[in-house]
């Protein structure tokens, strides 16, 4: 009986990796692990040139340790990059950046996001309104959601 779950779970594996690769699905739970994690993409998100690392654990309200275990986690899923500029007096100081992957999976958490949202309002106000002129409302909020979808392109 063993051997065929052990069989079993490793088709699972198969499917799942067909859809998801093992690197995605990390670097997917890493981004969503914690709220730190989505709150420092979100602020790297516009940031072209990166942002030093006293900015951001500024911005964020948070201590230096905590952000760094962070920040760490995200360099090492590849999801920021992490590098270093030198000052006037030639001190090193670390800055932080959303990688191209990261800004990639943000834009399209953003836009699963809208759509969802856009899902959820709808069948909440169908509810509501008893099945009344419910189908205008969904088509205009899969209008706002498309909308937003596009200008995050």
């Amino acid at each position: 009986m063993e051997s065929t779950t052990k069989k079993d779970n490793s088709r699972i594996k198969k499917f799942a990796n067909e859809l998801l690769s093992d690197d995605f699905r990390v670097a997917m739970k890493t981004l969503l692990a914690s709220d730190y994690n989505l709150a420092i993409m979100h602020v790297l998100k516009d940031k072209k040139e990166g942002m030093a690392f006293s900015k951001l654990k500024d911005a964020l309200n948070t201590n230096k340790e905590e952000l760094n275990s962070h920040l760490k986690e995200l360099s090492l899923n590849g999801l920021i990059v992490h590098y270093y500029k030198n000052s006037v007096f030639d001190e090193k100081y670390s800055y932080y950046e959303i990688s191209n992957l990261g800004r990639r999976f943000t834009d399209h958490i953003s836009n699963i996001n809208a759509e969802f949202k856009a899902g959820i309002i709808g069948f909440i106000a169908a509810k509501q309104k008893n099945q009344g002129n419910y189908k205008d409302f969904i088509r205009n909020k899969k209008e706002d959601a498309d909308k937003h979808i596009s200008n995050s392109k």
